[in-house]
């Protein structure tokens, strides 16, 4: 033998005998079995063992140490090609599948499940058709202003007759106004609207009134004449304020809405219908160029 034979040997009943760094030799062992020893080798000047495989101290040879990726098989518990191993709560969580709409691309947004993704269209569908009736309801005020402020769309169809009787006892006939510019105003003293119109009309009024501009505010809650009353002190409305009848409402098509406002020219034709608030711009614009018509 090359070397001095070990010190220590490990014996495990019948089985090998197994020695750091030694040659196998042919022993007899318990019990007259035949067993193998190994003998040390001898190692060079450099301390490295004449053999490439050997692992370390204490490990048979040919038992060294593999780490992942090193071209040997993955130990256990690693996936080939992985180099490392996998990390604790990697697994699908409990609910999870693999596989899932939330991770699978073009399936939604994360988490977002069938009911939600339902609740969201529909509350942009009601937006959209919210944002559709408001401007639906934009252009039929603005419409007609801007037709009567520009002089577009007017519909000369001839005004019907009435003749009403005032707050005062008197009586006033459309017919007798013919010859003159007359607006015709069905309003209530509980509507916002009129009340916020009529004090830019008295005012186009007060210009107007001696070049033939006439203004007819026709009362239609003619049970509340006191409030009625009120109101126009309170806001110096001068023009004459007729009370309605079931008549003169049905003639002017029922006014289903207040305030609801007519243009009459010079020939008794009306002009312009604006229903709803009547800006004084717009008023102002249409009586001076119908004032202006011969």
């Amino acid at each position: 033998m090359r070397g001095e034979r070990a010190d220590a040997l490990a014996a495990a009943g019948d089985g090998w005998i197994f020695t750091a760094d030694l040659e196998p030799t042919l022993q007899n062992g318990p019990r007259g079995h035949a067993v193998v020893a190994y003998e040390q080798e001898e190692v060079d000047e450099t301390g490295r063992d004449d053999h490439a495989d050997a692992g370390a101290p204490g490990e048979p040879p040919g038992f060294a140490s593999k780490q992942p990726g090193s071209g040997e098989e993955p130990g256990f518990g690693e996936q080939p090609g992985s180099g490392e191993e996998p990390g604790f709560g990697e697994e699908p969580g409990f609910g999870e599948r693999p596989g899932s709409a939330a991770e699978q691309p073009g399936s939604g947004a994360p988490g977002l499940d069938r009911r939600q993704r339902i609740r969201r269209r529909l509350v942009i569908a009601v937006d959209a058709l919210l944002f559709v009736v408001v401007l639906v309801l934009l252009y039929q005020r603005a419409l007609p202003q801007a037709s009567a402020a520009l002089g577009f769309g007017s519909s000369n169809e001839p005004a019907p007759l009435f003749t009403l009787a005032t707050l005062d006892g008197d009586s006033i006939s459309l017919a007798d106004l013919r010859g003159q510019v007359v607006l015709v105003n069905f309003w209530a003293s509980w509507c916002p609207p009129c009340r916020v119109e009529m004090p830019g009309f008295e005012r186009i009024y007060r210009e107007r009134a001696q070049d033939g501009f006439v203004i007819l505010g026709i009362a239609t809650d003619v049970s509340a004449q006191p409030r009625i009353r009120a109101f126009l002190d309170e806001h110096d409305i001068t023009y004459p304020t007729l009370l309605a009848t079931p008549r003169v409402i049905r003639d002017y098509g029922g006014v289903n809405a207040l305030p609801e406002s007519y243009l009459i020219d010079r020939e008794g034709r009306i002009r312009h219908k604006v229903i709803g608030f009547f800006a004084e711009p717009a008023l102002r614009a249409a009586v001076n160029r119908m004032l202006e018509e011969q």
